[in-house]
């Protein structure tokens, strides 16, 4: 089962193992031309980048954003194999970043794990993450955000927050690895993992529009008289121009596809037919103003 792999749904949600021989034929690299992408009982391979005739496929075994150390010490355990792909022969610690940062504890990846794990109740899981991501300003030479463990524990982080319902920290962190963590690691628009995280953003805004009635809601939308349907909107349009390239055809583009036609008539509903264009055009500045709500979040 050494080239297995993790059944995800296609918003990378882990739900099993599987294995397709076809699949199990690419080797790691970790700079990968393709991703695997789950769609019910399908598979397929979608292009990272353009890819040259008689170019070797190649996926990731493991997160290949995780740092040379890592990467080969999970490769080693996992796969038995070094590899000596073009990123790893560079050597960076923090590869496009630069090596004059400083480096995190090793233990800190340890407890990132510890947090993921689903025997590790969430409250206990937040305060793991929390601490990982504070304990970047502590070092002489502090990393980016963008660097690992640190962005897989903004990751891990978010994901717990939604678990126990607690929006407005999900809301911020998920502002902040869209605005300022994602256009660094991935730069292409339709890098699935891009995608997927637009979708959780775009997810929590809507989970607020409705709870129309709830304290949180009432403070962001009404009392700070800020129109939500114009956040939603934007992304939409975003995973929506994306999804086809990253995803293909399938589940993830259905829903897209239909919940991008559900917010267009609730729109048209409440504006009539000028209202999706006066919500594009956002001439109050909503979209600015989220911006801001990532900076909420110091760590």
């Amino acid at each position: 089962m050494t080239n297995c792999y993790g059944l995800t749904t296609p918003v990378h949600d882990s739900i099993g193992i599987a294995f397709d021989p076809f699949l199990g034929a690419a080797n790691h690299s970790c700079e990968p031309n393709v991703a695997v992408i789950m769609s019910g009982r399908s598979a397929s391979m979608r292009a990272l980048r353009p890819i040259a005739k008689d170019e070797e496929i190649t996926v990731s075994y493991i997160d290949d954003r995780n740092p040379y150390e890592t990467r080969q010490a999970q490769l080693r355990e996992r796969y038995r194999f070094t590899c000596s792909c073009r990123k790893c022969v560079s050597h960076d610690y923090y590869d496009q970043s630069g090596p004059n940062y400083s480096k995190p504890e090793p233990s800190t990846f340890t407890k990132l794990d510890h947090a993921r794990s689903d025997h590790t109740a969430p409250q206990a899981a937040i305060k793991i993450c929390t601490d990982i991501l504070r304990s970047r300003l502590s070092l002489p030479k502090p990393p980016p955000i963008t660097a690992e463990p640190y962005a897989g524990a903004r990751t891990e982080l978010i994901g717990r927050l939604l678990e126990i319902d607690d929006l407005l920290p999900a809301l911020r962190h998920s502002a902040k690895r869209y605005f300022d963590i994602d256009p660094v690691r991935f730069p292409q628009p339709f890098e699935p993992r891009r995608v997927t995280n637009a979708w959780a953003l775009l997810r929590v805004i809507l989970r607020l529009n409705d709870q129309p009635e709830s304290p949180l809601t009432q403070e962001l939308f009404v009392e700070q008289a800020f129109d939500g349907v114009v956040i939603m909107w934007r992304l939409i349009g975003e995973v929506r121009r994306s999804v086809g390239r990253s995803h293909g055809p399938g589940e993830f583009s259905d829903l897209v596809q239909r919940l991008e036609a559900e917010v267009k008539a609730s729109i048209t509903a409440a504006g009539g037919a000028r209202a999706v264009g006066y919500v594009e055009q956002d001439p109050e500045g909503f979209w600015e103003r989220f911006k801001g709500w990532k900076d909420e979040v110091d760590y």
